[in-house]
């Protein structure tokens, strides 16, 4: 009778204990074994989701030395803008959201009276000129070189060449 005494007595602490962790597992749905710390051989996934084109890419790298031995909470700090999805001795999965073009597409744009071509090459949002284009913005139509002004984005070099292609083809008629 004791031990059925004892049970009933324990079945709310055990019910307030599962509805907690329940909580906290969903407010942090992270999968971490306990006491981990990043090991050499460790593989860092970062997965970005870029808001403006839709597109996510994943970049895999080793575990740099400086980050081997590092827990979550070390790991966290040195990746804030980051979300951890998973961290494992062998294995982190972070995941971002950018507002921003992924690496696939290209920028043109008159800059200093050139056509230059830019990339988000690293994929951080930051775009680098990759091509200065012989043709000179005058030589575009109107419409076409006040959408360069401002910048007009590119599924892909082709795309640039051949819409400017017709543009040149378009100004000798």
């Amino acid at each position: 009778m004791r031990k059925r005494y004892a049970l009933v007595l324990a079945m709310p602490a055990l019910l307030i204990v599962a509805l907690v962790s329940a909580r906290l597992a969903l407010a942090h749905p992270i999968e971490v074994e306990p006491y981990v710390t990043v090991r050499g051989g460790c593989l860092i996934y970062r997965d970005t989701h870029y808001t403006v084109c839709g597109h996510k890419k994943r970049f895999t790298a080793l575990a740099e030395p400086r980050l081997i031995g590092m827990d979550l909470s070390r790991f966290s700090r040195e990746f804030s803008g980051w979300d951890v999805g998973t961290f494992s001795a062998q294995r982190v999965l972070l995941d971002r959201n950018i507002a921003q073009y992924c690496p696939d597409h290209y920028l043109l744009k008159e800059s200093d009276g050139r056509l230059i071509v830019y990339q988000n090459a690293t994929g951080d949002g930051e775009w680098f000129a990759i091509r200065t284009l012989t043709l000179l913005p005058f030589s575009l139509p109107d419409s076409l070189r006040t959408e360069v002004r401002r910048g007009r984005v590119f599924d892909s070099l082709a795309d640039i060449e051949t819409l400017l292609g017709s543009a040149a083809q378009g100004d000798a008629r």
